[in-house]
């Protein structure tokens, strides 16, 4: 059975800019803080890996997404660290419905 799961949000439903001051605060322990002149790279120095994009829909099996078996499963029979992340989206098996759209910034 395939499901999709999530929630309607309002209209004036927003993040507030404070959201993540805690971690972001001078007293962060190591590996919390941003190093410097990295605050202003942007998506230039991240890798976003999502099952769906903002107008689509997740679908999940089992109570498990899809896209997230499938990564899992890779990762683990091909280590994390033996790929590039061109070859795991190449690699990532066949999810039916879904359609990979890789990103290069």
């Amino acid at each position: 059975m395939v499901t999709t799961r999530g929630i309607d949000l309002p209209d004036d439903y927003a993040i507030l800019p404070t959201l993540d001051e805690d971690l972001l605060s001078e007293g962060a322990s190591r590996g919390d803080e941003i190093p410097p002149g990295s605050a202003t790279l942007g998506l230039a120095s991240h890798v976003l890996l999502a099952a769906c994009g903002a107008a689509q829909t997740a679908k999940e099996g089992g109570g498990r997404g899809f896209f997230s078996q499938a990564l899992l499963k890779l990762l683990g029979s091909n280590g994390a660290f033996k790929m590039t992340y061109e070859q795991l989206i190449e690699r990532l098996d066949f999810i039916p419905g879904y359609v990979t759209h890789p990103f290069h910034n």
